[in-house]
């Protein structure tokens, strides 16, 4: 048999021993290293299906390694699987064990910077507080909306209203916006002192170019007594009115609520062309709610003011006699009604905007 066989093999081509020695030799060892791989490295399966292939007739290999697929498929992926889960869970562990370290570590500094940035910025939230503006109204041509829906929200909630600006009209037209029990403060310019007007009037002479100083010092003292009428005409809607008028009035108009103050800036050169000047904001927090509070009380009794009151008693005879000490002019019924009448369409003209 084996002289046969011998016979045989002599017979064949060199092409035909090679591909014998492939498909016998090569291709099972081949075929099983590859499928091997499917076993986790290091697997004791890997080695065991090498060597056992080693022990297997060439003539059965090819037969012996298509036999063994199944059974590395179902062995093989499984393992293959629960190590890689084993990894995940390695390294899920090993990065908590890392995060552990490093808190250890840094906790403590991370807590102090956190501590210091939340006193940085609880310290700049209250100066902010104090010295900046909540809200800032820039100087316009004409009535800003929002600055009067915001302001007068303002006015409604408030117990106390201080005003100190230079005829009181605003102040007497706001009072009509509803009726409570708030007491409110007034600083106006004296109209017996023609210096107090001075300062309004060369801002005005920016928007009157055609009219004479007089003509503007006229107007103005005009508007202190509208004001004055205003007041009386609202004294029944509010406990009581004071009024201070000072002959060195502040060019800056300011009103004092309960929680804000606001700052309308005549006094600004750059906004000198704008009938509307900028206006700023101030929260009850700050330092000029503070300061000012303190100097209306100032205000309210020093001698450099000429101080009255007026009330829901207060009657039209009354205000007549009271009317003239203040501006030192008589005030006749056709009088009276005259600057009634020019109230009333200042107060229309303010309710529109």
């Amino acid at each position: 048999m084996t002289t046969e066989l011998l016979s045989r093999v002599a017979d064949w081509s060199l092409v035909t021993l090679l591909m014998t020695a492939v498909v016998f030799g090569f291709l099972p060892k081949l075929a099983m290293h590859i499928l091997t791989l499917i076993y986790p490295k290091n697997h004791a399966r890997r080695a065991e299906l090498r060597a056992e292939l080693e022990v297997v007739p060439h003539r059965k290999r090819l037969l012996w390694v298509a036999e063994q697929v199944a059974t590395v498929l179902f062995d093989g992926v499984p393992a293959r699987v629960r190590d890689l889960q084993m990894r995940r869970q390695g390294r899920k562990i090993d990065r908590r064990r890392t995060d552990a370290a490093q808190n250890a570590l840094f906790a403590p500094s991370i807590a102090e910077t956190r501590r210091t940035l939340e006193a940085i910025s609880a310290e700049y939230r209250s100066l902010n507080k104090e010295f900046f503006p909540t809200d800032v109204f820039e100087a316009t041509a004409a009535p800003d909306p929002v600055f009067t829906r915001i302001l007068m929200a303002d006015f409604n909630a408030t117990g106390q209203y201080f005003f100190r600006g230079f005829s009181g009209r605003h102040a007497a037209a706001r009072l009509f916006s509803d009726r409570t029990d708030r007491k409110i403060r007034v600083v106006i310019a004296d109209p017996r002192r023609p210096n107090s007007v001075s300062g309004r009037v060369r801002r005005l002479s920016h928007h009157r170019m055609n009219e004479q100083y007089d003509q503007i010092q006229k107007t103005l003292v005009e508007e202190i007594h509208v004001g004055l009428v205003g007041l009386f005409l609202a004294r029944s809607r509010c406990t009581r009115v004071e009024i201070t008028a000072t002959a060195d009035p502040p060019l800056d108009r300011l009103e004092m609520f309960d929680n804000s103050v606001w700052l309308g800036l005549y006094s600004e050169p750059g906004d000198a062309t704008e009938l509307y000047p900028r206006t700023l904001r101030f929260g009850r927090d700050s330092y000029l709610y503070k300061l000012e509070r303190t100097e209306f009380s100032r205000l309210w009794t020093s001698r450099q003011g000429r101080h009255f009151s007026m009330g829901s008693t207060t009657t039209y005879k009354d205000f007549i006699a009271l009317f003239e000490v203040i501006t030192g002019s008589p005030l006749s019924e056709n009088r009276f009604r005259e600057l009634k009448s020019k109230f009333d369409a200042f107060r229309e003209e303010s309710s529109a905007h």
